[in-house]
């Protein structure tokens, strides 16, 4: 969609009210998970096994993003080894997971140019975990040391990820909210 400098703010203003409602619904998922984390998990799982026979019965993998507003570590909370049979994707800021996850789950690293994540970009760089990021305007032919590139046909980088194990390593991926 294209809209005349003019226009932009308006535009901005209306993307935010069509999106309020799905964040609502995330936060509050968030807020469910924090409040009641049993009671989540057990809903969780559920959900997730119901998930994995549908993908059975249609010969389909499955895939889920459980983090969408938070970064919650669920390698840690033994969610993803309880369903080896789907493929996990989550966006992440904290470079210390990067590399120590389960195999059925793939983290990309969400790059942040400030100050208090230099840390968290330096330590991401020295692993093999894509790097996505929000670019205005103009892409650049490579960030940090790493080349930008697209993955192929019309897939995102998420889709990209289910399809099958690609070596993402060394890339930067342009994030779709720019």
């Amino acid at each position: 969609m294209a809209c005349k400098s003019d226009q932009r703010k308006k535009l901005e203003r209306l993307c935010r009210y069509i999106t309020r409602p799905a964040i609502a619904e995330r936060q509050a998922k968030s807020d469910y998970f924090l409040e009641d984390r049993a009671g989540f998990l057990e809903q969780l799982h559920r959900e997730l096994d119901n998930f994995e026979r549908l993908c059975d019965r249609q010969g389909v993998k499955g895939a889920v993003r459980l983090n969408v507003l938070s970064d919650i570590q669920w390698e840690k909370l033994g969610v993803l080894q309880a369903h080896p049979g789907l493929l996990f994707v989550d966006y992440t800021k904290l470079s210390a997971r990067l590399g120590k996850t389960p195999s059925n789950y793939h983290l990309i690293f969400s790059y942040s140019g400030a100050s208090e994540y230099r840390k968290h970009v330096k330590r991401a760089l020295k692993t093999e975990a894509p790097i996505s990021v929000v670019f205005r305007g103009e892409m650049p032919a490579e960030f940090l040391g790493r080349p930008y590139t697209k993955p192929p046909g019309p897939l995102n980088l998420f889709q990209y990820l289910c399809s099958y194990p690609p070596d993402t390593s060394k890339y930067i991926f342009k994030n779709k909210r720019a």
